[in-house]
């Protein structure tokens, strides 16, 4: 009897992310394999509204159960671009977070609105 083999499935942001301040720990071992082991994540992240993502590495080894994203700036916006790959296939998944202001606080996401006045 063979058991079902799948991609590996992505967390919920609340179990893969521990946020600071001005770092980040990302839960690598928060994701399930699938039934096939992972044999390595791929990071990507960037400040909200920049378009160039930042490679924090393209092979990260399983093994290694975090990572910690650093030198971020206090109540800032961020996207976070993660990979994870097994022999079934591969799973992207991205998630929003903010840091933790630099008195520990939350940064609530504002929606802006925008009124033209025609005359």
């Amino acid at each position: 009897m063979s058991s079902l083999v799948i991609d590996p499935q992505a967390p919920d942001k609340s179990t893969l992310l521990a946020i600071n301040s001005t770092f980040v720990v990302v839960r690598l071992s928060s994701w399930n394999d699938g039934g096939c082991p992972i044999l390595y994540f791929e990071i990507r992240y960037k400040p909200k509204l920049q378009k160039e993502w930042i490679l924090q590495s393209s092979n990260i080894a399983p093994a290694q159960a975090t990572v910690t994203l650093s030198d971020l700036n206090p109540g800032t916006w961020y996207d976070l671009l993660m990979a994870a790959h097994n022999d079934a296939d591969s799973t992207e998944a991205e998630y929003v977070f903010a840091t933790l202001t630099a008195s520990g606080g939350k940064k609530h996401f504002m929606l802006m609105r925008c009124d033209t006045v025609i005359s």
